[in-house]
């Protein structure tokens, strides 16, 4: 809620602190080699930074509202992100840019993953659904691709799962 990022030795030692954001911060993420910290924040920004000195690489700005959630994919090329705007963004890394349509929900997100092979991304939020995106038809705009399945869940019954193609 201070909009700090705080990083710690093993021991609890104070390594770090980061400031750049204006709203409280809501979701981050390393790099695979640690170089680098991704930070989400109700400020409705995302930003790229370096984890040793705390300098700010990026901000990407695109979301409307709060971002809640953010997934590096394995690759570490994209950054995914979820939004409290009912959107999810897919980044380019090199380019600092938002990547294709964003793909939308009916109401707030919440939550997101990548699966680990890279090729879906899982979504979900205040909708009651889990929608289930294929990175590659968003990366090569292939929008009658994106969405390829759909986990609607219904909290006063049983999931259902059905399988569509849209």
């Amino acid at each position: 809620m201070d909009k700090v990022i705080r990083v710690l030795s093993k021991d609890g030692e104070l390594l770090i602190e980061i400031k750049g954001h204006d709203r409280a911060l809501t979701s981050l993420c390393w790099s695979k080699d640690g170089a680098h910290i991704f930070s989400a924040s109700s400020d409705s920004t995302i930003r790229k930074w370096h984890s040793n000195n705390g300098e700010q690489l990026a901000v990407l700005r695109g979301h409307t509202s709060a971002v809640r959630s953010l997934c590096l994919s394995p690759d570490e090329r994209h950054l995914v992100s979820a939004s409290k705007d009912y959107s999810v963004r897919i980044w380019d890394l090199k380019a600092n840019q938002p990547v294709g349509d964003q793909l939308l929900h009916d109401d707030e997100l919440w939550a997101l993953a990548v699966s680990p092979d890279g090729k879906w991304i899982a979504s979900a939020g205040l909708d009651a659904k889990v929608y289930v995106w294929s990175l590659e038809a968003v990366l090569r705009q292939r929008p009658d691709q994106v969405r390829v399945c759909i986990a609607v869940v219904d909290y006063f019954s049983q999931p259902t799962l059905g399988l569509f193609r849209v």
